[in-house]
């Protein structure tokens, strides 16, 4: 065996560096070629290696129990945890006949596997090294040790949390977020249907945001089945997590992620730290699940329903994965294209640097982030007076006066649009953004070029009439009027009635059989 680390470097140098072939090195020495890749492999001589541990023919059965115990210990006090000798007598009560020295090796060679290894790092002058990374920790120790270790993580948090109430940072004011420390009832309220939707998506793979498109009754029949299998989950874990710490703890990451993850609508990309958890404990209840001897201690209901649950977490996060990534991938060629049609409109005016003004059309709150993109000139204001889906009458009253009557509950209804449609999405958003404003007839709301006032109010309290004054005559060549025309799905413009004339915008209900804009009047 070439032992002589000079000889050693000098043939690795060959090889590695000079490019001499492995030919010529076998020629020149008369080596093996065996012994020529291990030197090629090491870059140094790695001594003697045993292919295969030593059979333990007394103590090989009894392994899987000393590591049992050791694991075990170590969420004892130093003081109460097994000696070498104290695991001998244990296993000498189960049978076992071999000797206390085999014992002891094995002891200190599984305590050994668990010691803190430290690497030598080393850099040569004008190099350097940066890395990134993240871990997750299984804290080891007794309660109070845990505890502990989460007070400079508490202190943070609470610091954190002082700045942000005094300065007044955040999204505290922002409608579509709801802030626990200032609004807790509303966050309670809203906290149990939101953690369902959010539970029930990462459990099934179905994307909890598809119920933004679905009518009332497909959105409680979502409900109903991500409660559902939710339920069926936690029935056949329950007896993993009664003696698995690690599934446990799991099962808390999953379930902490959810609370701050249920401030918003539910939405899959908050799932992140959801699905961490989450397919830790999958992946605990399908090993366990794997042996045979688990399924057979399982009662026959217990059992049924358990391979139902794999089953369905099985195809639900790994073809049906898949399956979705892959009909993102082919639909995505064409997202440019439906981009165009929904920031788009028929006869395009030109619109920088005027006013446009949009009767129904909700996709105006995203035309300026689109012009920038594009390069083209901005407007000076974009303006949606009604962005609801209830067909609704235009009346002008004046040369710079609008009044818009909804033919339907009130302006920001929505009416029956079957199973699943865009619309319903725009009724979330409606919902979002104003659902939980107090309206009342006669409130004026000012914004830059128009006065809005409150004419009449529907049962529930949102405006059913509103009367729109601009500050310059309706015709003034620095508005641009817009409409969404829902039979065709494109944005065309609008020609403002005469003073005393009325035209009806109809909605999306019926749009197969009616046009956009009703008769004049």
């Amino acid at each position: 065996m070439y032992t002589d680390m000079e000889q050693w470097s000098e043939i690795r140098r060959r090889v590695l560096v000079d490019g001499v072939s492995r030919r010529q090195i076998i020629r020149e020495t008369g080596m093996h070629w065996e012994t020529l890749q291990k030197i090629l492999a090491h870059s140094e001589p790695p001594g003697y290696r045993q292919r295969r541990p030593r059979p333990r023919k007394k103590l090989g059965a009894y392994l899987p129990k000393i590591e049992l115990i050791l694991q075990e210990d170590l969420v004892l006090p130093r003081k109460q945890r097994h000696t070498a000798k104290r695991i001998w007598e244990r296993l000498q009560t189960e049978g076992f006949t071999g000797g206390y020295t085999i014992v002891k090796d094995a002891v200190r060679e599984l305590t050994q596997r668990r010691q803190e290894v430290f690497v030598p790092l080393v850099h040569r002058p004008g190099e350097a090294q940066v890395d990134f990374g993240e871990a997750l920790v299984l804290e080891q120790g007794g309660w109070r040790a845990r505890l502990t270790s989460l007070l400079p993580a508490a202190a943070v948090v609470l610091g954190w949390r002082a700045v942000y109430a005094s300065a007044g940072f955040g999204v505290r004011n922002f409608t579509c977020y709801i802030d626990p420390g200032y609004e807790p009832l509303l966050f309670l309220r809203n906290l149990a249907p939101r953690l369902n939707a959010l539970l029930g998506g990462q459990l099934t793979g179905l994307p909890p945001e598809a119920a933004l498109a679905m009518g009332a009754k497909w959105q409680m029949m979502l409900a109903i089945f991500f409660a559902g299998f939710s339920l069926a989950c936690a029935v056949v874990f329950l007896p993993i997590l009664r003696r698995d710490r690690l599934a446990r703890f799991w099962t808390a990451v999953m379930l902490l992620a959810l609370v701050p993850a249920a401030t918003v609508v539910p939405l899959s990309k908050n799932l992140g730290f959801v699905a961490v958890g989450a397919f830790g404990l999958i992946a605990s209840f399908l090993a366990h699940f794997a042996a045979r001897q688990e399924r057979a201690a399982m009662p026959g209901p217990l059992r049924a329903m358990a391979w139902c649950v794999a089953g369905g977490l099985v195809l639900a996060h790994i073809p049906g994965a898949l399956v979705g990534r892959g009909v993102l991938g082919l639909a995505s060629p064409f997202a440019p294209m439906a981009w165009r049609c929904f920031c788009g409109w028929e006869g395009p005016p030109e619109i920088g640097g005027r006013d446009v003004v949009a009767l129904n059309d909700p996709s105006m709150i995203v035309l300026p982030f689109d012009r920038l993109y594009r390069g083209k000139p901005l407007p000076n204001s974009a303006r949606v007076l009604v962005p609801g889906l209830t067909p609704f009458v235009v009346k002008r009253a004046g040369a710079s006066t609008l009044i818009l009557t909804a033919k339907g509950t009130d302006l920001f209804d929505c009416p029956d649009l079957g199973p699943i449609h865009v619309g319903y999405a725009v009724r979330a958003c409606n919902d979002l953004l104003i659902g939980s404003r107090t309206w009342k007839t006669g409130e004026r709301v000012t914004r830059k070029g128009f006065v809005a006032e409150v004419l009449a109010l529907s049962p529930r309290g949102a405006p059913r009439a509103m009367a729109f004054r601009f500050d310059k005559p309706l015709e003034s060549e620095e508005m641009v009027w817009l409409y969404l025309d829902w039979r065709r799905g494109v944005t065309v413009p609008f020609v403002p009635p005469q003073v005393g004339e009325t035209v009806e915008i109809r909605g999306p209900r019926g749009w197969h059989r009616n046009s956009g804009v009703g008769s004049r009047r």
